[in-house]
Order: C-alpha cells, then structure tokens, then sequence
C-alpha cells in the first residue's frame, strides 16, 4: 500500500483469506489468497482509507499469481510500461 494512505476497512469476500502487514504508520502490505478468478473474469478487491493530506501520484502495487505459478507483476510506475501499478493522483482541493 502506498506511503501516507491509511486504510480503515476491507469489504469481504467470503471466498478468499486476507493477510495484513503493518508497521508504525499503519497497513503496508494486504495479500489476497485461496479463491480463483476465471479466465475472461475479473474480481475487485475493496477497501476504504483515507487519503494522505500531501498532494501526489499514490503507486498501488500488484503480484498477481496464477494457477501454474507464474506472477505478473503490475509495479511500474511509469503508466506506459506492460505491466503499471494502478495509480491515483491526490490533489489539493478548492480552498485550501
């Protein structure tokens, strides 16, 4: 999870185990493992947080690992790249 985002719920998902990895600053790490997704589906994985007060691009990295072991992994940070980390920009709002 990127630095500054701190995450306050996940949504369930009664077919899949959640493992959670903290520090001090809170959640750094969330695994997602035992339920399948099917070829030509998708599955989303849900959670709420609260954005960091700093302006700035948030990378949220991905290791998707598939049935016969292969791992994809989407951690670029370039959103040209084959495989880009998910992205979200966090701007200063109105007034502020």
């Amino acid at each position: 999870m990127p630095a500054g985002l701190t995450i306050s719920n996940f949504e369930a998902l009664p077919a899949w185990q959640r493992s959670v990895t903290k520090n001090a600053q809170g959640i750094t790490e969330v695994t997602w493992k035992g339920g399948k997704i099917g070829e030509s589906e998708y599955a989303l994985f849900l959670f709420r947080a609260k954005n960091p007060a700093t302006p700035g691009t948030l990378f949220f990295k991905a290791y998707q690992k598939y049935s016969d072991g292969s791992i994809v992994a989407w951690d670029k940070e370039d959103k040209t790249a084959d495989t880009p980390a998910s992205q979200v920009e966090i701007k200063r709002s109105a007034g502020c």
